[in-house]
């Protein structure tokens, strides 16, 4: 009866998430598989941690448009993929706890939403501040949105989003103070991982009208050329493949420590 409750409720949160501009229909979909996987897995709070992610980055996304009067080079709204990205990893976790239940995939599961809570408070904060953000392997300047590049308020956003899941984490899961410390710098380090994959080989183009560098195929209604990077290696590739490296990290804290 509790699980058809929970069911319920995700629907409702997946259907409202449409509503709200958050979610694609696709995404709403995506979003109902995660919020699925995860509450089998690590029943309600599991959900309540993933909500806490979503809402969270989904507000900050927001007020970054609303500020900014533009759309964020992820889109507004979130697609399947982008879900998957963010939360296929903390789903897959879920799953091994469901099969094979074991503290090392909790420490796992909080790592990824860590992760993906640093990274998407730093991508969608970081853009905010005044400065021009800093590359980390050209030493330059360059624009805001560029993949690999870094600033204060991205860093500082990114830390402060990884510790609040983290916190949380330790709050809903009754875990000691020291493993939600290491829970929170693995999810502030995923997103260093995710800047420096960003930057060296995820694929990235330039508009052949203002010669800016983008994510997408199309900018200032013009087809764009390849610039650099691995043709498969997308955003969103280099996001999972950065959940799935923290949650390695985290199941591995549990394992050595525990």
């Amino acid at each position: 009866m509790l699980i058809f409750i929970f069911l319920c409720l995700i629907f409702l949160l997946a259907i409202g998430g449409y509503y709200i501009r958050a979610l694609t229909v696709s995404g709403s979909v995506g979003a109902f598989i995660v919020g699925t996987m995860v509450t089998l897995g690590f029943k309600g709070e599991g959900l309540v941690l993933l909500l806490a992610f979503f809402i969270s980055s989904s507000a900050w996304s927001m007020l970054k448009k609303k500020k900014t009067r533009q759309v964020t080079k992820k889109g507004s709204r979130r697609d399947i993929v982008q879900v998957f990205a963010n939360g296929g990893a903390a789903a897959l976790a879920a799953v091994c706890c469901f099969i094979w239940p074991s503290p090392l995939w909790i420490g796992a599961f909080i790592c990824t939403l860590a992760e993906a809570n640093a990274d998407t408070w730093a991508s969608e904060i970081g853009p905010l501040g005044r400065n021009a953000p800093f590359h980390i392997t050209r030493f330059k300047r360059v624009m805001s949105g560029t993949s690999g590049a870094i600033s204060g308020l991205g860093t500082f956003a990114a830390l402060v989003g990884s510790c609040f899941i983290a916190f949380l984490a330790g709050f809903i899961f009754r875990i000691e103070m020291e493993y939600a410390v290491l829970f929170a710098l693995i999810g502030f380090i995923g997103n260093f991982i995710d800047t420096f994959l960003g930057a060296t080989v995820q694929v990235s183009y330039q508009c052949t009208v203002c010669g800016e560098e983008t994510e997408k195929l199309e900018h200032c209604h013009k087809t764009t050329e390849y610039y650099k990077g691995l043709s498969f290696c997308s955003n969103d590739s280099v996001n999972f493949l950065s959940t799935v490296m923290a949650a390695l990290l985290g199941g591995g804290v549990i394992w050595i420590i525990g």
